[in-house]
């Protein structure tokens, strides 16, 4: 789809939906003198700029054509996973102050699966993650903002409490 003349955007459909509507994610392509500016690709909400110089395109390289370019790009995305954020319990809460994003995902690939999951993704995702331990994916902020909330969780369960009738912790 092209925007604006120097503006250019891919759309891949998802097959989940957050928030009861479908997921899509999107890589924006600027153009500048017919050669590739910057990229950008945005998810469930976050928006993170490929770094060019890191998939090989220069912007002093000249001899590749701009199918070529933006050909690299896209199948850098496609190879790519998107980060899938930090999993709640249906009864869970979140306790963290780091800014964030909380999403219902629901599996589409699935016709029995109605319930949607909870998940919470920070406020500053990098959208795209490299698969860690366990077979989780997340990048690297989303790491951190579950790592808080579970540190802040667990203060909270520590600290001591007070009788409800007088000033004696239980």
């Amino acid at each position: 789809m092209r925007d604006k003349e120097e503006h250019i955007s891919f759309i891949c459909v998802e097959n989940f939906e957050a928030n009861n509507h479908r997921a899509v994610t999107e890589v924006s392509i600027v153009l500048k003198n017919g050669k590739v500016d910057s990229c950008s690709v945005q998810a469930h909400g976050s928006t993170v700029r490929l770094n060019l110089e890191e998939l090989g395109l220069s912007k002093n390289v000249t001899c590749w054509s701009l199918h070529v370019e933006i050909s690299l790009i896209l199948i850098f995305v496609e190879n790519s996973t998107l980060c899938e954020g930090y999993h709640l319990l249906s009864e869970e809460k979140v306790v963290t102050l780091i800014p964030h994003h909380l999403h219902y995902i629901r599996d589409m690939t699935k016709p029995e699966n109605i319930e949607a999951e909870k998940r919470l993704y920070s406020g500053k995702c990098l959208v795209l993650a490299t698969p860690g331990r366990k077979g989780l994916t997340r990048c690297s902020n989303c790491s951190f903002l579950k790592k808080k909330d579970l540190e802040k969780k667990k203060r909270k369960d520590d600290r001591p409490t007070l009788h409800p009738k007088c000033n004696k912790n239980t």
